[in-house]
């Protein structure tokens, strides 16, 4: 029987990873440049586990957090999660910290189990993951090109599925009037027939304006639309006019509030975002409770960031534990251009990636490319992002 482990130390890494290009969605403008922190979780028994969290939450809450679960057994994931959950109400923080350090700790349990995550997550029903081509407009920035109009989009996209052999497009929405995010999906469609399509406004758009890009949409023969505006209500007007299935990750990231999407029919599919939900096994339980329901389920990037390896590595454990996923996972892991792991960028196969074998996550961080990028960190001033939150925008 394997003796306890205790959790002696905490440390974070807070890196700057470039990306491909200045992505633009509802919100504004991103800057070229990824920013992640990296946590490793030490143990008694010289087992390392890493977690990922993206720039919503601070370095210093994770620290703080850190703190708190020092001493804490590995092994009893509802004990620290009510440790690192200290108020009554969600707050996305919270959830993230939480997920970082769920993550960290199941990878601690499949190292000294010898398992891997995806196994602790009930079973890996799956070698491979198919992802998303993840399809922005892309600004003018230095050293790259901008991707702003219709067949610039339509272009990009066909490198980057000639590239990574993608098979769903995901096109962001919402950055300019719904006359052109129209224009864009019927020019994939054209070029991409055989294609899984979705489109994503992130809730920029008013009930009014989502039921008639909808019905103008129903032709293009959509896989869903993804949040075409904001909250329940709106969302179920939505479904009782459009003929097009609707996802979520922008409600339904916690359990009450997914009784209250199925009674209105405001739903169809619940996408599973593992930091929204407070860590991978946290999602899985969420999972579970989709099925009663009837709702399909997916899986959301990043939490609301572009993903790392450490942090694609515990989405992919998740999908292949998932028996009711049949949908293509979210990625932005194709803006990168670099990473910190181990053997570098995890490589894609006809659009799909390999679930990283080896205990845990399966995956270790190259602490030379750590280095590189807490350097780059240190010497980047930040500059703010162009962010504007005007809902809804049309």
């Amino acid at each position: 029987m394997t003796r306890d482990v205790r959790i002696t130390a905490v440390e974070v890494l807070t890196v700057c990873v470039p990306l491909m290009g200045r992505i633009r969605h509802s919100d504004g403008t991103d800057l070229p440049h990824q920013t992640k922190h990296l946590i490793k979780v030490h143990t008694d028994v010289g087992v390392v586990g890493l977690g990922e969290v993206g720039p919503r939450v601070g370095a210093e809450a994770l620290k703080v957090a850190g703190k708190q679960i020092v001493g804490e057994s590995a092994f009893n994931l509802e004990r620290l999660r009510v440790v690192l959950q200290s108020e009554k109400f969600y707050r996305m923080e919270s959830a993230m910290v939480r997920a970082a350090f769920q993550m960290a700790v199941l990878d601690i349990q499949g190292k000294v189990l010898g398992l891997a995550v995806s196994q602790l997550l009930g079973g890996t029903l799956r070698d491979t993951v198919d992802l998303i081509c993840d399809l922005y407009r892309i600004a003018p920035s230095k050293g790259q090109r901008s991707v702003e109009t219709t067949d610039e989009i339509v272009e990009h996209a066909r490198e980057l599925v000639d590239h990574y052999g993608f098979r769903t497009i995901k096109f962001k929405a919402g950055v300019v009037s719904p006359k052109e995010d129209i224009e864009v999906m019927n020019a994939l469609r054209a070029e991409f027939p055989t294609s899984s399509l979705r489109i994503d406004p992130n809730g920029s758009w008013s009930v009014e304006t989502a039921i008639n890009v909808g019905r103008q949409l129903q032709c293009v023969n959509l896989e869903w639309i993804e949040d075409p505006t904001l909250g329940i209500p709106g969302m179920a007007e939505f479904n009782r006019r459009v003929a097009i299935p609707t996802a979520t990750n922008m409600f339904c990231i916690q359990p009450r509030e997914v009784p209250l999407a199925v009674s209105a029919h405001a739903v169809n599919i619940i996408l599973l975002d593992l930091w929204y939900l407070g860590g991978p096994w946290s999602a899985k339980q969420m999972a579970a409770m989709c099925v009663p329901f009837g709702l399909g389920v997916g899986v959301h990037s990043g939490g609301g960031s572009c993903e790392l390896g450490v942090g694609l590595s515990a989405q992919l454990h998740l999908a292949a534990s998932l028996p009711g996923l049949v949908h293509a996972v979210d990625g932005q892991y194709h803006h990168l251009l670099d990473d910190v792991i181990v053997g570098g960028p995890l490589r894609y196969v006809n659009g799909a990636i390999e679930v990283p074998k080896g205990p845990g996550l399966g995956v270790e961080l190259d602490e030379a490319k750590c280095e590189q990028y807490q350097n780059l960190y240190a010497e980047i001033h930040e500059e703010p992002h162009n962010r504007g939150y005007f809902y809804p925008k049309w």
